[in-house]
C-alpha cells in the first residue's frame, strides 16, 4: 500500500466524515420529530445503534443498517437495593444478567391500572415461593410492550432469548424494537468500573455515571440454564453519549474498523459488532497516547489485539469489571467458526485489505472496479472535488427531504384526531425551536408553515432571516402550490405555478424534494396519475399501506398545471404536455433522495404510467426507466 494510496485514502474518509457531520441535526431531529409526535402511552422512545452514534459509517456495498429503538415503560423503577415494588436481582458473578421480581401488591395494582394492563398481563407473572414475590417473564413482557407499541414488526422472526430486541421492517429500512425498564441506581461493581479508564476519558465516564440513567432490556445469559427468566444490564444509551465525546480521529478509526469487520469477519457468525466495539473502547482508554499513526496502520494494530482476545477467548466488558462477553455459544463445532475468526484475524494485515480498500475507493467514487490501472489519480480528481463540496449540498438536500416527508406524514396521519394533531403540531413547533440556529433546518421551515396554514393550525413556526437560493425558492412555491392544490383552488395555484421556471437541463438543480403519502389520496383521488403511483407502492409493500415516495418539484409543478387544466376545463394533457414531462424525468436523478424506487427518477417514470394506466392520456410516452437498484448505494448517498 502506496503513500500515495494512504493519502487519498484518509482524505476519502476525512470527505465522508465532514458530509456525515453537516447533517448530524438532521438525523437528531428527524428522531425527535418521530418520537413526539407519535404518542404511545406510558412508552417513551429512545435511539441507539449506529445510526445515532457519532461514528463515521463506512458501509459494505447494498449493506444497510437498521434502527434501534429502546422502548421505556415509564414510571416503572426496577429497584436495585431494597425489595421494593419491581426489584432486581443478579443470577450470577459477572454482573451483567438478573431476574426482576415484583411484589404481590405491586402486581395487582398494574393489572387494574389503565394504563398499564395491556402490558402487565397475568401471564407475565410466575410466582416464586423462595422470593414470595411474582418472577417478570421476560419473554412475554418483550411481546406485550410491543403489540402495545402497535408497531409493525416481522411476526415470522423469532428471536433468540439472548436478544433484547424484535425486529421490523419499515418503508426503508429495517429496525429493532428494543423493551426495557430503568434501574434505580448504578450497581456498585458497575460504578468502579466507569473509573477505571484513562485520565484522558475519566472525566467523560464520570459524567455519565453521574448523569445518565441505566436500563435493563428482556435478554438471558445464552449460556445460562436461567436465561428464559433474565434480564440484562443495557448500556447502549451510554455508548451514544462515550462515541459524542471521542476526537473525530477515533470515530473515523471506529468506522474503518466496523466496515473491515463487515466483510472479512462477521460472515463467520462468532463475534457481533458489540464485541468489535468493547474492544475498541477498551483499547482507546488503554492506549489512547499510543494511537494516531495512520488509518491503516492502527486497524492493523487493533485487528491484533481482537486476535489475541479470540484466541484466549476473553473480552471483558466495557461497564463491568470482571465480565467476560466472549461469545462461547456461538461457537459451531461443525463448522469450527472459532478457528475459522482466528485464522481470518491472523492474515488481516495491510498487504491483504489493500485490494478491499481499494474496491472501497472505486465503488463510492462510482470508478471502474477493474481494467484501469492508473485509476487512482482520477479518484485523486474526483475527491478533491467531494472535499471542495461538489455534491454536498444534494446530499444535505436529500436528508432535508426525508426529514420534511416525516413532518408531513406525522401532520397528515392525526388530521382526523384533533387532540393528536394539536399535541403533533405542537411538538413539531418545539423541535424545531430545539433546532433552530441549524442553517440547513430553518430552510424547511416555509413549506412546514404551508402545510399548517393548509391545516389551518393557529400558530406558526417562527423563522428567521436566512438567504434564500432559487433552488430553495423553487421549492417553497411548489410546497405552497401542493396546499392549494390539496384544496382544489386552482387559481391561486396557478398563480404560483406560473412563476417557476422549468428546467429541461442534463444536470438539474437540486431541490427539497415533495412527499406524498396514503395520507393525501382523500385529497387528490381526482388526480389518476398520482393515485396510481400510491397504489403502486401499496402494491409493493408488505403492510400494503404506502410508504412516502418523493416527487422533484419542478415535474410535479407540471403535472399539477397539467391537472388543474383538466379540472377547471375538462381538457386533457396533449403530447405537448407528455413531452415535459418525460424531457423532465430523463435529466432526474436515480440516486436522490434515495436511490432506486425511492428516487425522484423513479416516481416520475410511475406517473408518466399513470397517465398511460388510468387513460389520461393516448399518446405513446420513450421514457424507459432504467434506474440503479439498492445493491449499487455508495457510502456518498442516503441510506
Amino acid at each position: 500500500m502506496t503513500d500515495a494510496f494512504n493519502t487519498i485514502f484518509e482524505k476519502y474518509v476525512d470527505t465522508l466524515d465532514n458530509w456525515q457531520r453537516q447533517v448530524d441535526d438532521i438525523r437528531k431531529m428527524h428522531h425527535e420529530i418521530w418520537t413526539e409526535s407519535r404518542i404511545i402511552p406510558i412508552i417513551r422512545q429512545h435511539r441507539a445503534g449506529s445510526r445515532v452514534e457519532k461514528q463515521c459509517r463506512i458501509l459494505p456495498k447494498g449493506k444497510q443498517t437498521d434502527v434501534d429503538y429502546k422502548f421505556e415503560v415509564t414510571e416503572i423503577i426496577v429497584d436495585m437495593e431494597n425489595k421494593n415494588g419491581f426489584y432486581w436481582k443478579f443470577s450470577d458473578s459477572t454482573g451483567a444478567h438478573g431476574k426482576i421480581f415484583v411484589s404481590n401488591s405491586t402486581k395487582e395494582n398494574l393489572m387494574i391500572n389503565e394504563h398499564y394492563c395491556e402490558i402487565f398481563t397475568e401471564n407475565l407473572f410466575e410466582w416464586t415461593p423462595n422470593e414470595e414475590a411474582y418472577l417478570l417473564l421476560p419473554g412475554q413482557f418483550k411481546n406485550n410492550v410491543v403489540k402495545f407499541s402497535q408497531f409493525e414488526y416481522r411476526r415470522d422472526a423469532t428471536p433468540p432469548h439472548n436478544s433484547p430486541s424484535v425486529p421490523g421492517q419499515g418503508a426503508v429500512n429495517e429496525y429493532d424494537i428494543v423493551p426495557c425498564l430503568m434501574i434505580s441506581k448504578w450497581p456498585q461493581r458497575v460504578h468502579k468500573r466507569a473509573f477505571d479508564a484513562s485520565d484522558l476519558t475519566r472525566q467523560a465516564r464520570s459524567k455519565i455515571v453521574d448523569n445518565e440513567p441505566l436500563f435493563v432490556v428482556p435478554a438471558g445469559d445464552p449460556c445460562s440454564s436461567e436465561k428464559e427468566q433474565q434480564f440484562r444490564l443495557s448500556f447502549s444509551l451510554l455508548e451514544v453519549k462515550y462515541f459524542e465525546g471521542l476526537p473525530d480521529y477515533f470515530r473515523k478509526l471506529y468506522g474503518l474498523i466496523k466496515y473491515i469487520f463487515k466483510i472479512k469477519i462477521d460472515h463467520l457468525k462468532l463475534l457481533d459488532s458489540y464485541h468489535i466495539k468493547s474492544l475498541f473502547i477498551s483499547w482507546v482508554e488503554t492506549d489512547f497516547n499510543q494511537i494516531c499513526h495512520g488509518l491503516t496502520v492502527d486497524l492493523i494494530k487493533f485487528y491484533e489485539i481482537v486476535y489475541r482476545a479470540c484466541e484466549e477467548q476473553k473480552i471483558e466488558h466495557v461497564f463491568i469489571k470482571g465480565c467476560n462477553i466472549f461469545p462461547y455459544h456461538h461457537i459451531n463445532r461443525a463448522t469450527d467458526n472459532d478457528k475459522g475468526t482466528l485464522l481470518v484475524l491472523k492474515n488481516i494485515t495491510i498487504s491483504s485489505i489493500a485490494p478491499e480498500l481499494c474496491i472501497l475507493l472505486r465503488q463510492d467514487l462510482q470508478l471502474s472496479e477493474e481494467g484501469d490501472k492508473n485509476w487512482l489519480p482520477k479518484a485523486e480528481v474526483i475527491l478533491d472535488r467531494l472535499h471542495e463540496g461538489f455534491g454536498r449540498a444534494a446530499y444535505i438536500d436529500g436528508y432535508l427531504t426525508r426529514l420534511l416527508s416525516l413532518v408531513t406524514n406525522s401532520l397528515f396521519e392525526n388530521v382526523q384526531k384533533k387532540e393528536a394533531l394539536a399535541h403533533t403540531i405542537t411538538k413539531i413547533q418545539e423541535v424545531f425551536r430545539k433546532f433552530f440556529s441549524d442553517d440547513n433546518i430553518v430552510r424547511l421551515i416555509p413549506m412546514v408553515n404551508a402545510t399548517l396554514e393548509h391545516l389551518d393550525a393557529t400558530n406558526r413556526i417562527d423563522s428567521r432571516p436566512i438567504d434564500c437560493s432559487r433552488e430553495d425558492g423553487v421549492s417553497i412555491s411548489v410546497h405552497v402550490a401542493f396546499q392549494h392544490y390539496l384544496n382544489q383552488n386552482f387559481d391561486e395555484m396557478m398563480k404560483i405555478l406560473n412563476e417557476i421556471p422549468i428546467d429541461t437541463l442534463e444536470d438539474p438543480p437540486h431541490y427539497i424534494g415533495v412527499s406524498i403519502t396514503n395520507h393525501h389520496r382523500d385529497y387528490i383521488k381526482l388526480d389518476k396519475p398520482l393515485c396510481y403511483v400510491i397504489s403502486t407502492f401499496e402494491r409493493g409493500h408488505a403492510q400494503q399501506n404506502c410508504p412516502r415516495f418523493y416527487m422533484d418539484p419542478v415535474l410535479l409543478a407540471h403535472h399539477f398545471k397539467i391537472q388543474a387544466r383538466l379540472h377547471t376545463t375538462g381538457k386533457g394533457p396533449d403530447q405537448t404536455d407528455l413531452d415535459t414531462l418525460e424531457a423532465l424525468s430523463v435529466c432526474l436523478s436515480d440516486r436522490a433522495p434515495y436511490l432506486g424506487r425511492l428516487s425522484y427518477k423513479s416516481s416520475a417514470s410511475l406517473l408518466l404510467q399513470g397517465y398511460r394506466e388510468t387513460n389520461q392520456s393516448s399518446y405513446a410516452t420513450n421514457f424507459d426507466l432504467q434506474t440503479n437498484q439498492s445493491g449499487g448505494a455508495t457510502n456518498f448517498d442516503l441510506r
